[in-house]
């Protein structure tokens, strides 16, 4: 058994692009800033990931703002290509699967219409968050 499976919660360092790819789906990228505390020292660590959202996702992803506090559910995706220059380069993107919004940077609160885009055990617990509703054909919901 295999599971790529990656979970985090972190800041968005700018606001997502979107774009389309030339199959016509939508994808919005974006990076995400998670910070932590070294053990035993008085040093803060921040890790970046480079966020990729596909379909309904992206439009999504085109409601949260700079700065807003995430949370993820996503997989681990291997890239590898070649510059111009003939180098070969590599990188890993975290392909989001589920997402919503915990806090926003927008000091005015956001009304159910506006934040929810479906039920989540997140916002039945009393996270406001901008969730997707969809289903895919293995059983994610995104």
């Amino acid at each position: 058994m295999t599971e790529n499976q990656f979970i985090v919660a972190g800041y968005l360092g700018s606001k997502p692009e979107l774009r389309q790819l030339p199959s016509g789906t939508d994808v919005a990228n974006a990076r995400l800033a998670q910070s932590y505390m070294l053990l035993g020292k008085n040093e803060e660590r921040t890790n970046w990931f480079n966020l990729t959202f596909y379909g309904k996702l992206a439009h999504v992803a085109m409601q949260f703002e700079k700065g807003d506090n995430i949370h993820i559910t996503a997989f681990l995706e291997h890239r590898e290509w070649e510059t111009k220059a003939g180098g070969k380069r590599n990188t890993y993107e975290v392909v989001v699967k589920k997402c919503h919004r915990i806090a926003s940077t927008k000091t005015q609160s956001h009304g159910p219409d506006e934040d929810n885009l479906g039920s989540d055990s997140s916002t039945e617990q009393g996270t406001a968050g901008v969730l997707a509703s969809s289903q895919t054909d293995d059983g994610w919901v995104v």
